[in-house]
């Protein structure tokens, strides 16, 4: 099955896993995922037909050994994994489906493209996760530091002459290249030590 080459929002299934330990003490969560489906303008495209995959490393412990707390939680929260290791390891886990984001990443001047978040199946792209009710209880919190800051901010910067730009538009439907080559084996691919995040 070809790797994708396109950075994109997706959903799809965890179709191998495994635990990589770095020379730095850091250590990841290795996921292959299959991509069912591409977030395009604001729909859900099926591209089941296509048989993409993607890989991504989630570092769950940093280099000093501590846990990082947010993939842990992405880990749990969006792909169902209960905390237990030997899960992964003894490849007794079953989980979730999941919906990721894909980036461009350059290693050894090679470009590629590998998962670098996970979110709940169901959410919406580019939506928050902070309700109003707890949008409120910071604005109460916050809210005169908040209105300092942006009013001297306002205070500080020049006048922008002519019509504010939106933001670029799309450059047309999504594109994939069937010629890329399949994903190597979780255990081929080694650690680049420029690669970890911590």
């Amino acid at each position: 099955m070809p790797e994708i080459q396109q950075a994109g929002v997706f959903r799809g299934r965890i179709t191998a896993y495994g635990l990589q330990k770095a020379e730095s003490g850091a250590q990841a969560v290795v996921l292959d995922l299959a991509i069912d489906e591409i977030y395009h303008e604001g729909e859900w495209y099926d591209w089941t037909a296509n048989q993409f995959t993607c890989r991504g490393k989630f570092w769950f412990i940093k280099k000093d050994g501590t846990l990082n707390d947010s993939t842990v939680k992405a880990l749990a929260e969006c792909a169902g994994w209960n905390g237990d290791l030997t899960a992964i390891a003894n490849g007794t886990w079953s989980p979730k489906p999941v919906q990721f984001t894909v980036k461009e990443d350059t290693y050894n001047e090679e470009l590629r493209y590998r998962a670098s978040w996970l979110n709940e199946y169901d959410r919406t792209p580019g939506s928050g996760n902070v309700s109003a009710e707890e949008a409120a209880a910071l604005q109460q919190q916050l809210g005169p530091q908040l209105r300092a800051l942006v009013g001297n901010a306002g205070r500080n910067s020049a006048p922008v002459a002519g019509k504010p730009q939106g933001p670029a538009k799309p450059q047309g439907p999504a594109k994939a290249s069937p010629q890329s080559k399949p994903s190597p084996a979780l255990t081929d691919e080694p650690v680049p030590k420029d690669e970890l995040p911590f």
